[in-house]
């Protein structure tokens, strides 16, 4: 044991010069605080976050559902058919997020919103304007800080004519 010690101790020593235990202080300070701000992050803001982070991920998901709701809910637009994932890609999803409700232990939903507003041009009829707002309910498990499931509210989607 004395033996592997010494080998160890032979291999990395430590810097005792005013610069070198400054900067020794500097990482222990960093690393405190670090472990001070995760220490002090509640399950709310845990699973909000966690919630932020799928919607940044699932654009793609997300684009796919609101074109789906939309050309079930307005047959004017169904010759756009998989253009709409296209069109949605392109504008800016807006999303608003609900406060985390605790529905078991270190589980948490969180009720998050994508809307988009666009325009399509459609033949014959013209240009017409639309919001879709279509509702998830976003699972989380804060004590592994990650989304277990995610589902669309088609029940509680909204597509309005003429914009907001």
């Amino acid at each position: 044991m004395r033996e592997t010690l010494r080998q160890l101790s032979g291999r990395s020593r430590l810097s005792l010069t005013p610069l070198g235990m400054m900067g020794s202080l500097a990482m222990v300070a960093v690393l405190a605080l670090g472990i001070a701000c995760s220490a002090s992050s509640t399950p709310e803001e845990i699973a909000t976050d966690a919630a932020r982070e799928w919607t940044d991920e699932s654009v793609d998901d997300v684009a796919d559902n609101l074109a789906e709701f939309v050309l079930g809910e307005v047959p004017l637009l169904s010759p756009l058919g998989g253009e709409l994932v296209e069109i949605f890609l392109d504008r800016s999803i807006d999303w608003t997020y609900g406060s985390p409700r605790q529905y078991g232990n270190a589980l948490y939903d969180v009720v998050t919103t994508a809307s988009v507003d666009f325009e399509v041009d459609i033949p014959i009829v013209g240009a017409k304007s639309y919001t879709i707002s279509l509702p998830f309910t976003i699972r989380v498990n804060t004590d592994r800080m990650s989304v277990v499931d995610a589902d669309a509210d088609f029940l509680g989607a909204r597509v309005n004519e003429g914009g907001s």
